[in-house]
């Protein structure tokens, strides 16, 4: 790509498509599911990027670019520019067909940069491809973190309930939810919904009916997130129960507490230091909600818009790549592999369903050889009907 050409998309990717709008042919023969989703989504945003998109079940003439939403689908006469998405190619057969796909069309994009490299890898070369993060419908919202208590208060403070207090003085509670089992916790319920917390109250029947009040324990300890225990008396019985549940917990470092390899996952001695596990938790989640921020439908039709812009405007389009990772930064690196590894997965393939891959594998070199579905063939429906013939009689 030429240096004026690359500022050109630059400046676009900052500032918006300053050119004629880019016509696009989204082509899936296939309707439902994951496919039709993208496909769908990518018609949804690619205007806010100046391109106008549509689907269709054969590539058009009068556009711009046909992008094959599976390139398998690929087939028939080719118009314009040409771009195909690449999914998992992880079998011989789909492999060959797609190398073969390459050949005829402009470019490859692919779901991930794995996928990318491994395909170099295989001697596709790498001018061919680039990868563009899928998108999530951001519908999703974190709910509240449980903790659960299971502890009566007691009226020499032994269950230390003012580190509590303390700790819901200090951080806002609006990503928790405390579960509490056990009696005489109204005063300090207040103090938790102050800072932002809901709350269960399940008072139980301690002290008048024991084994009614053991199942509610069981009952509410299955839907905490952590178990939370602030006595400094030998240990918490509920540990054992919250641990054998796999529950995480936030608990004191003293006692039998200390006996139990691994028991404690967070340990605290006082309000300050519970004031940090709970941030560091909440920190935490919200990396995990950050990590996807970014990965929307309107970035994902724009990566495509960048791209598409990039070869209608250079047919070399080896930049591409870089133009739309140059600002990227990835901490997670790619694991080494080589020609065995892939080998390897193909085998584990061939071998969870060999009968179901190899048919699937014939079909796919029948289309690309014959251009004709093998499904679509007579002798395919000749052969299904003498099965089912055949199956009847039994």
């Amino acid at each position: 790509m030429s240096t004026v050409g690359l500022r050109i998309v630059s400046d676009s990717r900052k500032q918006g498509f300053a050119r004629d709008p880019l016509k696009v042919c989204l082509v899936l023969k296939d309707r439902g599911w994951i496919l039709d989703k993208m496909a769908t989504r990518l018609t949804e945003h690619l205007p806010n990027w100046n391109v106008e998109a549509e689907i269709a079940y054969s590539p058009l003439p009068t556009v711009d670019v046909n992008h094959w939403m599976l390139y398998s689908d690929l087939e028939g006469k080719l118009y314009s520019k040409n771009t195909l998405a690449i999914t998992h190619v992880d079998r011989p057969a789909k492999l060959h067909v797609l190398k073969q796909r390459l050949k005829k069309v402009d470019m490859g994009i692919c779901m991930s940069r794995m996928t990318l490299e491994e395909l170099v890898l295989c001697g596709i070369p790498r001018e061919k491809l680039c990868f563009i993060s899928p998108a999530h419908d951001g519908e999703m919202t974190p709910r509240r973190i449980v903790i659960g208590v299971t502890t009566q208060i007691r009226p020499d403070g032994a269950k230390r309930e003012d580190v509590l207090i303390k700790m819901a003085h200090t951080i806002r509670l609006n990503a928790f939810h405390f579960e509490i089992v056990g009696p005489r916790w109204e005063k300090v319920i207040p103090h938790l919904e102050a800072a932002g917390a809901t709350v269960g109250y399940w008072p139980g029947a301690y002290g008048e009916d024991n084994s009614e009040h053991l199942r509610v324990v069981h009952e509410r300890l299955l839907t905490f997130d952590y178990y939370l225990y602030m006595g400094w008396d030998e240990g918490s019985m509920g540990t054992l129960d919250a641990l054998a549940a796999g529950i995480p917990t936030i608990i004191t470092p003293q006692g039998f507490h200390l006996d139990i390899n691994d028991g404690i996952t967070h340990a605290f001695e006082d309000s300050a230091d519970l004031c940090r596990i709970l941030q560091n938790i909440v920190d935490g989640r919200q990396k995990r909600v950050d990590s996807v921020s970014e990965l929307t439908w309107d970035k994902y039709a724009q990566f495509h818009a960048l791209a598409w812009s990039a070869l209608r405007n250079d047919p070399v389009n080896k930049n591409i790549n870089v133009l739309l990772h140059e600002q990227d930064s990835y901490r997670t690196p790619l694991p080494e592999f080589s020609w065995r590894d892939i080998a390897g997965n193909d085998w584990r393939v061939y071998a969870r369903s060999p009968r179901k891959v190899i048919w699937e594998d014939f079909s796919l070199l029948f289309e690309w050889y014959s251009g004709t579905r093998l499904h679509q063939t007579q002798w395919y429906r000749f052969a299904k009907m003498v099965k089912h013939r055949l199956v009847g009689r039994k």
